[in-house]
């Protein structure tokens, strides 16, 4: 009897794991798929995407920045 309710718990594990890792990847494929979409800019990370970057104070030196780097694009305006 301990035997099963162990592998029913195991099984609960293993399907709840995959089932985090399949949405965690569709999402992150989602998310790359569509980045084309987006203007020219710094490539986000996988979770935070890019507000790490973004200083606290005085925000607007760090846009600032992107500009420079980064320039206009003529197919976003």
């Amino acid at each position: 009897m301990y035997l099963s309710a162990h592998m029913e718990n195991i099984a609960v594990v293993t399907l709840s794991a995959l089932l985090g890792l399949t949405l965690t990847a569709v999402l992150y494929l989602n998310r790359t798929h569509h980045q084309h979409d987006l203007p020219p800019g710094p490539a986000p990370r996988f979770f935070s995407g890019s507000t790490y970057q973004i200083p606290s104070s005085e925000p607007w030196k760090a846009y600032a920045k992107w500009s420079q780097v980064y320039g206009e694009s003529s197919s976003f305006g």
